[in-house]
């Protein structure tokens, strides 16, 4: 797994410490319950020694305003084929 979250934090000039107060911050002024983060956690996630739980992978994306995969938290999708054409074609014989 490759996660890009150091470049994405240090490209907006962030320490670890201001990421961890930024969750913080929105997740109270969201009405949440305050996340227990600390710089120490964020330095496993940008490391990858352990996988940010979905609930950080969010406020990691809100806060960078990236998607799961520019984070590197999944796979891009695979280019889907296109299904549309033998469908339309279905659609067509059963008209007739």
């Amino acid at each position: 797994m490759s996660l890009k979250l150091k470049a994405y934090r240090e490209d907006r000039g962030l320490t670890q410490t201001q990421v961890v107060d930024e969750i913080y911050r929105r997740a109270v002024a969201r009405g949440d319950k305050p996340p227990g983060l600390c710089p120490a956690a964020v330095s496993r996630h940008e490391n990858g020694h352990k996988r940010p739980s979905l609930y950080y992978q969010a406020w990691y994306c809100d806060i960078y305003r990236a998607t799961p995969e520019q984070l590197g938290f999944r796979a891009p999708l695979p280019a889907r084929p296109h299904i549309w054409r033998p469908l339309a074609c279905l659609r067509r014989r059963m008209r007739t």
